[in-house]
């Protein structure tokens, strides 16, 4: 199953740390996932495919001199795979990029 619109994401300045070119923020129901485990196991998967993507962005926002505040929202209802969340993060840093 896609996981595309299981991932959504905020946008705003980054008001938090101003060293920081981009804070990002995981965010999962307990009521999709009752174990602590499964949750914690989406949100490693999420912040490992955004450490390997967060380049994308760092370059743009860089170029553009600009910071933000990144919150990731998961609303799926399975547990995903590691493909489907790289896909869709890429896909969502794109988004993003166009925006900025």
């Amino acid at each position: 199953a896609s996981q595309e619109r299981s991932i959504s994401a905020l946008l705003q300045p980054s008001k938090i740390n101003p060293l920081a070119t981009s804070t990002k923020h995981i965010l999962l129901t307990v009521k999709n996932f009752k174990k602590a485990v499964d949750r914690n196991r989406i949100k490693r998967l999420i912040r490992e495919n955004y450490r390997f993507n967060k380049s994308l962005l760092y370059e743009h926002l860089h170029s553009k001199n600009k910071k933000m505040l990144l919150a990731v929202i998961f609303i799926g209802k399975e547990l995903p795979e590691f493909e489907e969340i790289k896909q869709t993060l890429v896909k969502g840093i794109q988004k993003l990029i166009t925006l900025v």
